[in-house]
């Protein structure tokens, strides 16, 4: 989510994901700040959501949360 710079664009996905994948607003900061990795399917239906609003297709469940940003 920190790899999309549109302001806007990130605030309407976090909405669009919290709905989608039933988290609250502190599991969704703990994704964006790094203290917790979501696991893999979470990644992969953000990555899913993410590219589906951005019409990009390089977005992964990988380069979204990438390991060492959790490390």
């Amino acid at each position: 989510i920190l790899n999309i710079k549109d302001e806007d664009i990130r605030i309407a996905l976090k909405e669009k994901m919290k709905g989608q994948l039933a988290i609250s607003d502190a599991t969704m900061s703990r994704y964006v700040n790094g203290s917790v990795r979501p696991d893999l399917l979470k990644r992969q239906r953000i990555a899913r959501i993410i590219r589906r609003h951005s019409g990009d297709s390089s977005y992964t469940a990988d380069n979204l949360f990438p390991v060492e940003f959790y490390e």
